[in-house]
């Protein structure tokens, strides 16, 4: 997450070249993957070719370039006029929000694993080929790549836990909309909100880290967001996919089920967390806010 010294970052278009790259070679994949496939059986072997002469080349920029922005981030305490001068010894420790940050990633991990590890079994099951399957898959990332872009003002301007109560909500709408589906093509209108459900909930998740942590744990709050949506959410998603069994005789069926029941838990996470936020934290944050206000800090232009 590095910042300019100019009082804006450029992670959000550091992450859209990402999206963009997702969309693309996820349909390429699953076209490639299509060409060879003999019956029921994929072959894979064009798609892992094509996986290993993108690493090479990524190995090779990585290596050779001079001018990535791998530098440490700057001073992020900053206005559109100038930096905040505050020493860190003046900066609150945020503990308890940053555990509760880490909860919320958790359980979106959570919800994001039970519907990705198994979607493609879940379309699968209902006839759809290889390439339907890469393009649904990835259908998402590409109106991600516009908002990344522009992703800190939109994020500033909404607010963060806001963003979040937002993924929440677009949970029920997409395991909603999988549990309905009888024919794989309807599944591309569940799958555009992702764009809610990873690509604004990633960006939102790290711009509240980084001003959660200190300058020097900066690698810190990169890493946890990671851990807890990508590790321990995934792995936690994965078994409970795994475990709720309706029907041994019909993965489709199992599926719905257990899509319908993460439909619901996440509506009822999404009213708790609006209640709690709204209710208790805001106005204690926004009390906080004003009280430290009589001793703001010097702004450097």
């Amino acid at each position: 997450t590095r910042e300019t010294s100019c009082g804006r970052g450029d992670v959000g278009r550091q992450l859209a070249f990402g999206s963009l790259g997702f969309t693309m070679f996820g349909s390429i994949s699953g076209y490639l993957n299509s060409l060879y496939s003999q019956g029921t059986s994929p072959a894979y072997l064009l798609p892992l070719i094509l996986h290993a002469v993108l690493m090479l080349l990524a190995s090779i920029v990585a290596v050779c370039a001079n001018g990535m922005p791998l530098s440490p981030p700057e001073w992020w305490w900053h206005t559109r006029s100038g930096m905040v001068a505050v020493p860190m010894s003046a900066i609150k420790r945020y503990g308890s929000e940053t555990a509760a940050l880490v909860l919320v990633l958790t359980i979106l991990g959570t919800f994001w694993s039970v519907m990705d590890s198994y979607l493609p079994l879940y379309l699968h099951n209902l006839h759809a080929d290889s390439l339907t399957i890469a393009i649904i898959l990835t259908i998402g990332a590409l109106p991600a790549t516009f908002f990344l872009w522009k992703s800190e003002n939109f994020v500033d301007y909404c607010g963060h836990s806001n963003l979040l109560i937002i993924a929440f909500t677009m949970y029920i709408v997409r395991f909603t909309g999988l549990s309905l589906i009888d024919e794989p093509w309807w599944a591309l209108l569940a799958e555009a909100f992702e764009l809610f459900t990873l690509g604004v909930m990633w960006i939102t998740a790290i711009l509240y880290m980084r001003h959660l942590i200190p300058r020097n744990m900066t690698v810190t709050a990169q890493a946890l967001p990671v851990i807890a949506h990508f590790c321990v959410g995934r792995c936690l998603g994965a078994l409970i996919g795994a475990y709720i069994d309706l029907d041994p005789n019909s993965n489709v069926n199992s599926l719905k089920y257990v899509y319908r029941c993460m439909a619901v838990t996440s509506a009822i996470i999404a009213v708790l967390y609006f209640i709690l936020y709204h209710g208790f934290l805001k106005p204690r944050c926004h009390a906080q806010t004003a009280h430290n206000s009589r001793h703001a800090p010097s702004i450097l232009q």
